[in-house]
């Protein structure tokens, strides 16, 4: 994810689209556009245009938030099964647990697993050590 991404936070735009819907503003702006493309003998489909053009400025003025405030950081918990020849993997930060073939795990019992950056279920980043310390990415 780039510097320039905006993240908007969707409870916070809902909000947003919720006060500005049963606002004079809001309905004023659809009609005017309504009053306009009608006057000029527009079809219903530039009014739909011209009333998606308000919701763009609501998103466009809605609260962003910052891509690395949200970031969690976490590290693969690996268990490996001698029997069948599987590593259980778990994210360190949501718990949830995937099984792999093969064997993950270190002489010494450290994880090695690093296939997945991030955690498919939370997003969670893996660049922690076992000890909760980051790697240097």
């Amino acid at each position: 994810m780039n510097q320039d991404t905006r993240l908007i936070d969707k409870d916070a735009l809902l909000d947003v689209l919720e006060k500005v819907e049963n606002s004079a503003t809001f309905a004023a702006r659809i009609i005017h556009a309504q009053e306009k493309y009608t006057a000029e003998k527009y079809s219903a489909e530039s009014i739909i245009f011209a009333s998606l053009s308000v919701v763009r400025d609501v998103i466009n003025d809605a609260p962003a938030i910052h891509a690395t405030d949200q970031i969690r950081h976490g590290h693969w918990i690996c268990e490996y099964d001698w029997e069948l020849g599987e590593t259980d993997v778990t994210c360190s930060v949501c718990r949830d647990t995937r099984t792999v073939n093969g064997c993950y795990v270190s002489h010494k019992g450290e994880s090695l697993y690093h296939d997945d950056n991030f955690c498919p279920y939370c997003g969670a980043k893996m660049d922690e050590r076992d000890g909760g310390t980051q790697h240097g990415n």
